[in-house]
């Protein structure tokens, strides 16, 4: 397999060509269900590349604590299990479907893949965010519903899927399958602790009757929002990768800009000793009622706004143009030459900016900071922020955000 490309243009092009991605965003994601068939061939190399015929070979490439499969058990219900690498192996042989977390972590052209709807989506990135689900014949993954969005691209085989809208709860924050001890399956055990909210709800023991059933082959696209019911048989041995793309909730981004201001607080540092004798928890009930008092003031919409600074994002200027001019002497500086209209400008930079270009020419979506710091690994963090505030001062790329540009 040839190297995969820096940066991918057009990806949710590619999967979903009759829906532009400034109507995908604005119609479709997070919350609208979307399917679309296609030929493979619209994938490129991720639809023709020859790895994804070779199940056993693929889970071979999994980190050894990566691998979970779904087991069939003797009750009729199917549940998942953590395993190594021979036992996923002889497990997939029985007929067992095989799920390797973290396929972006080991293979190049899935992270690629990986990086280029991050961009255009604008979604926070994760670890392990791309899942390789390899199935045999027979029922696959069980009812369940995910706590974030997910993007199906399915490579080999058949496989039904059946999709129905959550009626007990919207936008879940976490994942249920109502096989599993208390609906956490292993790949959600990590962070799950109080589970009193999910048990308040009486969920369904099948399938919704008002479930959308869709045959998913080779070059099929699926997007499904975050808490929506889905259940899959495989008709042949199938290959598909689940990208997950979750757009953050209002909570989580408030919680997290919340937790870093008051930790820069002194006061929310102190230790809080609740559970102690009657005076001291007096004390501390004090010491809360105080510390509450003050965040109607840090929960102010000016006070916020510090808070919640997105990742710097940036789009690249139409009719910007770029080139690379060889270093005088070699080894030691290059010239990155852009144009914008009939305005030309070079600048020295102590790193090859090749790769820089590739990026700029190609970008089609959202180009974050750390796209760039990436095809610069040999420069500073400030010597490549540096190079990006020339670039939008020359007018080559424009910032996206609050002070930039609706996407």
């Amino acid at each position: 397999m040839t190297r995969p490309p820096l940066l991918l243009p057009g990806a949710i092009a590619r999967l979903f060509p009759s829906i532009p991605l400034d109507r995908f965003l604005a119609e479709r994601y997070p919350g609208q269900l979307v399917v679309e068939d296609g030929p493979p061939e619209r994938l490129g190399e991720l639809g023709e590349a020859r790895l994804f015929d070779h199940p056993l070979a693929l889970i071979d490439k999994a980190f050894e604590d990566q691998v979970v499969v779904y087991i069939r058990c003797p009750n009729g219900r199917t549940q998942q299990i953590s395993v190594d690498r021979p036992t996923a192996k002889r497990l997939y042989q029985n007929g067992h479907t095989v799920s390797i977390e973290g396929a972006d972590l080991v293979l190049p052209l899935v992270r690629t893949w990986a990086a280029a709807l991050r961009r255009e989506l604008g979604y926070a990135a994760e670890v392990r965010e791309v899942a390789l689900l390899l199935s045999p014949p027979g029922d696959a993954v069980p009812m369940h519903f995910d706590g974030t969005e997910v993007l199906v691209v399915h490579l080999r085989g058949h496989k039904r899927w059946q999709i129905a809208a959550n009626d007990a709860i919207r936008n879940p924050d976490f994942a249920y399958f109502p096989d599993e001890p208390n609906g956490i399956g292993v790949r959600d055990v990590v962070g799950a602790s109080d589970r009193s909210f999910e048990a308040s709800f009486d969920w369904p023991g099948e399938m919704p009757a008002t479930a959308h059933v869709h045959t998913m082959c080779p070059g099929s696209a699926l997007f499904v929002p975050r808490g929506w019911w889905h259940a899959t048989h495989a008709h042949d041995a199938t290959v598909s990768l689940t990208f997950k793309v979750g757009a953050r909730s209002a909570l989580s981004l408030v919680l997290d800009a919340l937790s870093r201001r008051l930790r820069c607080i002194e006061a929310w540092r102190t230790p809080a000793p609740l559970w102690g004798p009657p005076a001291q928890r007096a004390r501390v009930q004090t010491q809360l009622r105080a510390l509450l008092a003050e965040l109607p003031r840090l929960l102010e919409p000016a006070a916020l706004a510090t808070l919640l600074d997105a990742p710097r994002s940036f789009r690249r200027c139409s009719g910007a143009r770029f080139a690379v001019e060889p270093p005088h002497p070699p080894g030691r500086t290059w010239a990155l030459v852009v144009a914008v209209g009939d305005q030309r400008q070079s600048i020295k930079v102590d790193v090859d900016p090749d790769p820089l270009c590739q990026i700029l020419s190609v970008a089609s979506g959202t180009i974050f900071e750390s796209d760039l710091q990436a095809v610069l690994p040999e420069s500073s963090l400030a010597g490549v922020r540096a190079l990006i505030d020339r670039l939008v001062e020359l007018g080559v790329i424009e910032p996206v955000g609050e002070d930039g540009p609706d996407r």
